[in-house]
């Protein structure tokens, strides 16, 4: 089995007599240079979630546009059959009218 190791950091650890041993400035400023340095990446992070999001949002609307643009399209090609007085043809009654054989095409004999 491994074992686990101490992550190392620029504070010093514990000693056994005086508590916490003093951290020296150079050490502070470095950790300090660290933490800047994690917060800009993670301001970019967020700047390009936020954009990111923008775009998928943008593709919804997208997307709603286009089906509206086709759904008005299916209505106004229906329209015209339902005013006629035509009924839609369902597979059932075109399986009643050819006794249950499809048409055309061929047929596969083992």
């Amino acid at each position: 089995m491994s074992k686990f190791t101490r992550i190392r950091t620029t504070i010093p650890p514990r000693t056994y007599g005086s508590g916490r041993k003093a951290a020296t400035p150079a050490a502070i400023l470095l950790r300090m240079s660290f933490l800047e340095l994690e917060r800009q990446r993670r301001v970019q992070e967020t700047e390009l979630l936020s954009a990111r999001a923008i775009k998928l949002q943008s593709r919804i609307e997208e997307i709603d546009r286009e089906k509206l643009v086709l759904r008005q399209a299916l209505d106004q090609t229906t329209e015209p059959l339902v005013s006629a007085g035509t009924l839609p043809v369902t597979r059932a009654a075109l399986r009643s009218s050819n006794q249950g054989r499809p048409r055309g095409g061929f047929a596969i004999r083992y």
